[in-house]
């Protein structure tokens, strides 16, 4: 005998099922792990202020050393200076960056934060989701260097008469 609670309890079973894979199979396309989203980098410094915090995100995003920098206050920090053991509130900045930035990242840093030895350190993404680390890597002074260097070179090409079709469309 068959109840009507047993057979409504499979199909919507079954329902249930088809809308997990159809959500997990967007899901997963929808992130990259592996080589591909490791390409990007969070890196971490700590700030003594606002203001230092404002100044050094601003200058990152706006130089397109990274894609968005958040400001994480109300943190402290206990650690080893000069002989003695100091303990300071600090704020964290989590920068989210390309890793063929990561260099002029510390540079620019160094030049433009208060401390004699500033904290920077990065670590890889290795998963996220793709449309985010797509953006990242849109925002970010390696996707406008590549831009521009495709550009140029079409440019070139056209000068020089190579490769592309004509006016006529022959090529």
């Amino acid at each position: 005998f068959s109840s009507p609670m047993r057979s409504s309890r499979g199909a919507y079973h079954a329902g249930t099922s088809a809308m997990l894979e159809r959500r997990l199979g967007a899901a997963l396309s929808t992130s990259v792990g592996g080589p591909g989203g490791q390409r990007y980098r969070v890196a971490w410094i700590t700030v003594p202020d606002r203001s230092t915090a404002q100044k050094l995100a601003s200058g990152l995003v706006e130089q397109k050393l990274a894609a968005c920098v958040n400001v994480i206050p109300g943190i402290t920090s206990t650690y080893a200076w000069q002989g003695k053991i100091e303990t300071d509130e600090e704020l964290l900045l989590m920068v989210k960056t390309d890793q063929k930035l990561v260099d002029k990242l510390i540079g620019y840093v160094e030049e433009n934060h208060p401390y004699d030895s500033p904290e920077v350190i990065t670590t890889k993404i290795e998963e996220g989701r793709k449309g985010y680390l797509d953006w990242i890597g849109q925002n970010t002074l390696v996707s406008d260097e590549a831009t521009s260097r495709d550009a140029a070179g079409a440019a070139d090409e056209q000068r020089s008469g190579g490769g592309g079709a004509t006016a006529t469309g022959d090529s």
